[in-house]
């Protein structure tokens, strides 16, 4: 999803970008991307920055010792809040270097980053946002579902981020409810899912600001076992950026066309927001996911088989 800009952009902070790749998936690199309209006007600040920067690319022990001196910055309430948390966030990104081979311990770890922004900086909205990122980029929904229930209870959280982390809970309240049921509440009919009685279902979605789950429907559509339906909801399908890209990226599987007078009103029970979210449901109607497109299509067949 895509997280609103009052955290990270209004701090003039740091963001996190993980690339996953390689052919088995199993490398994981963070690469730093700065706000170029911030200038540090405290040169120690600055000189510490310029330093973690460095420990990015060098080894375990400077990394250490850069992560020491920020630790000993940051702490130094005498200087601009915004300016040490900017500070903070880059020397996480560090710590997270030492787990970047194992995506697993990896989350674990940019969770505890999170939650030591949000002790640290209580009224800085970056921490919310970086624990709200880590709610949205869980692939195991339950443990999703608790931070997001987390930072609704924050009585600090700036509302977008409340508003996205309750998106992302109620979502997640999907699991385990009948398909028909969902749709009946969108539609007022079950439209064309009649015809996938007794199958497994998957919904994709996407949309023109989003062609990368276009991208990623076709490799599912490749894996998907013949048993299964796969249904693409657009969420913006018949504006103009939305037809140019089907024509040069054809969707795969059934388009849903929504009844008259209820456009908008299927992704809205679906929660989907401004992200393209996958659903899975298995051949008792039921969903048993709202966030297959944060595993590999591999992981997602082997989800329709759950009962």
């Amino acid at each position: 999803m895509k997280i609103p800009p009052t955290g990270w952009e209004r701090c003039r902070s740091i963001t996190i970008v993980l690339i996953l790749f390689g052919a088995s998936g199993s490398t994981l690199w963070a690469q730093e991307t700065l706000d170029r309209s911030f200038t540090a006007k405290d040169a120690q600040i600055e000189q510490t920055q310029n330093e973690l920067r460095a420990a990015l690319v060098g080894n375990q022990g400077a990394r250490v010792a850069a992560i020491q001196r920020a630790d000993a910055v940051v702490g130094d309430k005498t200087k601009p809040a915004a300016q040490r948390f900017q500070l903070a966030a880059l020397a996480e990104l560090v710590r997270q270097q030492a787990y970047a081979a194992d995506i697993n311990q990896l989350r674990e770890e940019r969770e505890v980053s999170a939650r030591r922004l949000l002790t640290a900086f209580p009224d800085e909205p970056g921490g919310y946002e970086a624990l709200l990122r880590e709610a949205d980029n869980n692939p195991d929904i339950e443990h999703a579902k608790g931070l997001a229930q987390e930072l609704l209870a924050m009585e600090k959280a700036p509302s977008a981020i409340k508003q996205a982390a309750q998106l992302l809970h109620d979502r997640a309240l999907l699991v385990g409810r009948p398909l028909q049921e969902v749709v009946n509440e969108a539609w007022g009919e079950t439209g064309i899912f009649a015809e996938a009685g007794g199958r497994p279902v998957v919904i994709y979605t996407w949309a023109s600001w989003s062609p990368g789950s276009l991208e990623q429907a076709r490799d599912l559509a490749k894996v998907l076992p013949s048993e299964a339906t796969l249904f693409g909801l657009g969420l913006d399908a018949e504006t103009p950026a939305a037809l140019a890209l089907l024509e040069e990226h054809p969707a795969p599987g059934a388009q849903l066309t929504e009844p008259p007078r209820k456009a908008g009103q299927l992704a809205r029970v679906l929660q989907v927001g401004k992200s393209s979210p996958i659903y899975i449901i298995n051949a008792e109607g039921i969903f048993i996911d709202v966030a297959g497109e944060k595993v590999a299509p591999s992981v997602l067949v082997e989800r329709l088989n759950q009962r």
